[in-house]
């Protein structure tokens, strides 16, 4: 069975992002934009080619809600999510 597991970057990041909503859009949004996230680890876990080959190294990135990458890198069972951001930053400032 295909699996996810984030970094602790990437768990900061997640947690950070949804505080960002929750504060922002409430608690309803923050619960919904959390299972999208989860709904999506699961998906690339099934599909772990689906994201395209990020700065020519040998991690992929997939556009998550049209806002944020999520940089991971494939694994034998799946998927090992290194960080989320902004895709309107910068994306050298993500290492």
């Amino acid at each position: 069975m295909a699996s996810w597991k984030l970094s602790s970057k990437a768990q900061s990041d997640l947690d950070r992002l949804d505080d960002y909503i929750l504060e922002r859009f409430g608690v309803q949004t923050a619960e919904q934009k959390l299972k999208e996230f989860y709904d999506t680890a699961a998906y690339l876990a099934r599909n772990p080619y689906l994201g395209r080959t990020w700065q020519e190294t040998e991690y992929r990135g997939y556009l998550f809600n049209s806002r944020t990458w999520v940089v991971y890198k494939v694994q034998n069972e799946g998927v090992y999510i290194l960080r989320l951001f902004d895709a309107r930053t910068n994306p050298e400032n993500w290492r």
